[in-house]
């Protein structure tokens, strides 16, 4: 699939912009914007979206998604290609499920995936990418959850271009993998990036449950393998949290 990027100095959301004009945009256009004046991540929790040098962008994907759990599927196939953008710049990220990407343990990277409906059919998905490249340890301190920057961890401005072009070929990669094979064909590297949450005591929150476990696995399609007290369960979504 080839990516093409169209470019905006301010968009109130990315992913917004592309699902307005999902219709009328090509499948792989790259909706990015300079700043944000109403970014979102998930659960639609605010995204500070400053003018200073980082990655605020959307991909239109209107590929065949016959399933719901695919599009959730999209948020885990990019995050893996930013980590590999990270490594690529000599970082150590890992990836807190369902889609953070973590430097030092801190929030460097935010995916979501949207779902185009029509007619209970999905048309496709949006896919909306926030990276911290060179956000200013000021903007930093006024998140509501420990975050981080790649130029705060490599000690230098970045050019975010560059770093565009990277992950994006890198997501081309990943994406045509997870076109040809589905996400079992990702799952190694998926591996590689989460292990280290395996085992961990954490609280799983989504609409249904609030509930405190064991992480057991991650399963082939990407969902959450969970031994909570009274049982063995699969979550297929929500946020997770480290049980202090």
């Amino acid at each position: 699939m080839k990516l093409t990027v169209r470019r905006f100095e301010c968009l109130d959301s990315t992913n917004l912009y592309a699902r307005e004009n999902f219709y009328s945009l090509s499948n792989g256009v790259v909706i990015l914007a300079r700043t944000q004046s109403a970014g979102k991540g998930r659960r639609g929790r605010k995204w500070i979206s400053p003018d200073e040098g980082n990655l605020y962008f959307s991909i239109v994907l209107k590929d065949d998604f016959p399933h719901t759990e695919q599009v959730n599927n999209i948020t885990q196939v990019a995050s893996i290609a930013v980590a590999q953008t990270l490594e690529f710049y000599g970082l150590f990220p890992s990836i807190k499920w369902p889609n953070d990407v973590l430097v030092s343990g801190k929030k460097v990277c935010g995916l979501l995936s949207e779902s185009v409906i029509y007619r209970n059919q999905i048309q496709g998905a949006v896919l909306g990418i926030g990276l911290n490249v060179n956000m200013s340890l000021k903007t930093l301190k006024t998140i509501d959850q420990p975050a981080t920057a790649m130029g705060i961890e490599l000690k230098k401005n970045l050019d975010p271009e560059e770093v565009l072009a990277i992950l994006l070929n890198h997501f081309s990669v990943c994406y045509a993998c997870f076109q040809k094979k589905g996400f079992i064909g990702l799952k190694d590297h998926w591996i590689k990036y989460t292990k280290e949450w395996i085992g961990k005591k954490v609280r799983v929150e989504n609409e249904s449950i609030k509930k405190t476990g064991s992480i057991l696995a991650f399963n082939e399609n990407g969902t959450l393998k969970i031994n909570f007290d009274d049982n063995v369960s699969t979550v297929y979504d929500g946020d997770i949290y480290i049980d202090k």
